[in-house]
């Protein structure tokens, strides 16, 4: 958690201490639509080594497939609405493979299943220039569920959660028409900030991640630390006057 919550704030620094640079010849677009592909990171009372820990979700990293699209708002466009779509795997391997986006670990192992929505703001850093930086705030949906074959609390029928996530990035514009970006993205994303519930169900299907009665008695946090790289299409660009 230390070395997340430095690197969040490595790359604030960097964003607000940007360099200004010179604007390009086209405006800023009025709409962006990215794809992206995720390595993530289970923080909170989601991570955890052990599979037999009650006291945690028994998860470490995961990876996942992102789509958000991005409206600037005003004329300069520093302000943008962003409205997103993501689907999240989460794994641990018991004593095997307990490696970054883990593709094939070893039984006993478990399995998080997270889809998730968001919407939100985005500030940009020139937001007209080739390269640029943002800042956003996301209110965020996640439903959790885990198949009958995972090892920490077995099968969990599919709980919605409503949470917060903070995000921050890079993008790297190209073509003659600045129409195509690369995209390097983080967000950490408090996914049961909201809501949480217990029950006393036959077989653990519940979640139980909340502190009411029938559940363990105290209220769990379920964060996920994100990294993405994709693509991004641009719309509404325009040719300044006078280029």
């Amino acid at each position: 958690m230390k070395k997340i919550t430095l690197l969040s704030l490595a790359l604030t620094f960097i964003f607000l201490s940007s360099n200004i640079s010179f604007s390009q010849r086209y405006t800023a677009p009025s709409t962006s639509i990215g794809l992206g592909l995720s390595g993530n990171f289970a923080t909170n009372d989601f991570y955890g080594t052990s599979l037999t820990n009650s006291g945690n979700y028994g998860a470490i990293w995961g990876r996942g497939i992102n789509l958000t699209a991005k409206f600037g708002l005003g004329q300069k466009k520093s302000s943008r609405i962003v409205v997103g779509a993501e689907y999240n795997k989460m794994v641990n391997s018991y004593d095997k493979n307990k490696t970054p986006l883990l593709m094939n670990p070893v039984a006993p192992h478990t399995f998080y299943d997270i889809i998730g929505g968001a919407v939100g703001y985005e500030y940009v850093f020139r937001p007209n220039c080739d390269d640029r930086q943002y800042l956003g705030l996301l209110f965020t949906t996640n439903m959790i569920s885990a198949p009958v074959y995972n090892s920490n609390y077995g099968e969990i029928e599919s709980s919605t959660r409503f949470g917060l996530a903070l995000t921050g990035g890079f993008e790297w514009i190209f073509g003659a028409q600045k129409k195509w970006g690369l995209n390097l993205g983080m967000k950490y994303n408090f996914m049961n900030m909201f809501n949480a519930s217990n029950s006393n169900t036959p077989g653990n299907i519940n979640l139980n991640d909340g502190d009411g009665l029938g559940g363990p008695g105290f209220k769990r946090a379920l964060g996920m630390f994100s990294m993405s790289v994709g693509l991004n299409y641009y719309l509404g660009q325009m040719l300044k006057s006078g280029k």
